[in-house]
C-alpha cells in the first residue's frame, strides 16, 4: 500500500511540475519582447563590429521588436541575419527566460590586408579565413603587398594544407607570427614580396631600414634574432644607419650600411 502511495505522490509531483512548465511555457510564448541584449566578444583585437549595427539588422526585420510576441520572433532568422556579416565569427541569438531578446556575438580578428597586384584586397583573420569584403571602419593592420598575383574567394581558409605553397599563405603564416609577439607587432607595417629576388621583405614603423626575411623557413629564429638585434644590436646606435637587415644567414643579422 504504502510502495503504491509513495508511487501515486511522485505521479502527482511530475504532473504538477509538467502542468506549471506548460503554463509558463504559454504566458511567456504570449508576452512581449522585453528589448535585446546585445554582447560582442572581441577578442583584445580592434572592434569592427559595433551594436548599432547588429540593432539596424534586427529593425530591417522587425520594425519594433518591443511589440511583438515571443512566439513570433524567428531567432533562426535573426541569427542568419547577423552572420551576413563576413566579420562575424560565431553567433548566438536565443530569447532568455525574462523575455529578452539575447544576442551573443565573437568578431573575426584580421591579421593582415594582403594588396595584389590588380590591387585587389583580401583580410586574413587568425584562423586563415579569408575576408575579401572591406570592414564598414578604417582598421591597423600589417600591410602585404609587391609580387602577389593570388586572389581567393570570401570564407576560403588559406590553412588549409593544399595552399601551403602560395605566397597568401606564406604571408598568413609571418604575420601570424607577427600578430603574437607585442614587439613585433607595434613594430612591423609591411610585409613586402620582391619581384627581383622573390624574398619576403618586412618594413618597420621604426627606421629607414627594410628587413630582408627570404622564405618563411626557421621563422620563428628569425624573428628571434631580429628582436634580438633590435633591443641589443642597436641600443646604442641611430636605427636609420642601416640599409638592410639580413635575417637569411643561419645564427646571424648581415646589415648593410646606407
Amino acid at each position: 500500500m504504502k510502495k503504491i502511495l509513495y508511487i501515486l505522490l511522485w505521479i502527482f509531483i511530475i504532473s504538477g511540475i509538467s502542468f506549471i512548465i506548460v503554463i509558463f511555457s504559454k504566458n511567456h510564448s504570449n508576452s512581449l519582447c522585453k528589448g535585446i541584449e546585445i554582447n560582442i566578444k572581441y577578442n583584445n583585437c580592434q572592434p569592427i563590429i559595433y551594436k548599432d549595427e547588429i540593432l539596424s539588422k534586427i529593425n530591417n526585420i522587425y520594425d519594433s521588436i518591443e511589440k511583438i510576441k515571443i512566439s513570433e520572433i524567428n531567432t533562426e532568422k535573426i541569427n542568419n541575419e547577423i552572420k551576413k556579416n563576413p566579420y562575424i565569427d560565431e553567433a548566438n541569438v536565443k530569447i532568455s527566460i525574462n523575455g529578452k531578446l539575447k544576442i551573443r556575438i565573437i568578431q573575426k580578428n584580421p591579421i593582415v590586408r594582403v594588396i595584389n597586384k590588380k590591387n585587389q584586397n583580401m583580410f586574413i583573420d587568425i584562423k586563415g579565413d579569408i575576408i575579401t569584403h572591406k570592414p564598414n571602419h578604417p582598421l591597423r593592420l600589417l600591410i602585404a603587398n609587391g609580387n602577389i598575383n593570388e586572389i581567393y574567394k570570401n570564407k576560403t581558409n588559406i590553412n588549409n594544407s593544399k595552399y601551403k605553397k602560395t605566397k597568401t599563405y606564406k604571408i598568413y603564416y609571418l604575420a601570424k607570427h607577427i600578430k603574437e609577439n607585442k614587439f613585433l607587432n607595434s613594430q612591423i607595417q609591411q610585409i613586402y614580396i620582391n619581384s627581383k629576388t622573390g624574398d619576403i621583405e618586412l618594413l618597420p614603423y621604426v627606421g629607414e631600414h627594410t628587413i630582408v626575411f627570404g622564405d618563411i623557413d626557421n621563422t620563428e629564429e628569425k624573428l628571434e634574432k631580429l628582436i634580438i638585434f633590435y633591443k641589443k644590436g642597436l641600443r646604442n646606435i641611430d636605427w636609420n644607419k642601416y640599409k638592410t637587415l639580413n635575417l637569411k644567414y643561419k645564427h646571424q643579422v648581415v646589415c648593410s650600411k646606407k
